[in-house]
């Protein structure tokens, strides 16, 4: 509406809070039998991957993440090996695992705030007559490769989900192989 607001740095202003408020409010607004649009999109877990104050060191305990490409020992073949000649220090693999550790502790308050949404979506009989759809915009290196992040063309960087949800479908699911992006909404 034109008017700029400024949040503080209370565990209200959290981002992710201040935005599943607004789509509540959107949401308890909506007539039952007009069609409506409501596009959720929080920041996280994108970096710095700030998890809201009540999930800091809820993953304290988490095991290092391992996977069979994790720091790989030859890289030569990759048109990038020169940037990346040596492997991961152990100080690097260390940040790997705050990155991941914050990323999953940043997610506990989007689940909390797609469960309201449904929640309340449920508690003014819209869920019904809903379309949800659950996305996100690429998946995420945390070391595979000897590379972070999602700019890769792997497919731990380059996989997201994309999950549609109906009250009318009745079956189990489908399951596409074939790769999706959000223009599939559509």
């Amino acid at each position: 509406n034109g008017k700029l607001v400024h949040y503080g740095h209370a565990a209200d202003d959290y981002s992710t809070t201040v935005l599943t408020e607004k789509a509540l409010g959107f949401l308890r607004h909506v007539r039952r039998r007009r069609p409506f649009f409501l596009y959720f999109a929080p920041v996280t877990p994108h970096l710095p991957a700030i998890p809201a104050p009540a999930d800091v060191g809820r993953f304290d305990k988490l095991a290092p993440f391992t996977s069979p490409s994790l720091n790989e020992a030859s890289i030569g073949d990759e048109p990038w090996a020169a940037w990346h000649a040596r492997a991961i220090s152990p100080r690097g693999l260390s940040y790997i695992d705050d990155v991941r550790r914050n990323q999953l502790e940043s997610l506990q308050s989007l689940d909390r705030s797609v469960g309201r949404i449904v929640s309340l979506l449920r508690k003014r009989h819209l869920l019904d007559r809903t379309l949800i759809f659950y996305t996100s915009d690429n998946g995420f290196l945390w070391g595979e490769h000897r590379l972070g992040g999602k700019l890769w063309p792997y497919e731990e960087a380059a996989r997201g989900p994309l999950v549609g949800r109906t009250a009318w479908a009745r079956a189990n699911g489908t399951t596409v192989k074939e790769p999706v992006l959000n223009i599939d909404f559509a």
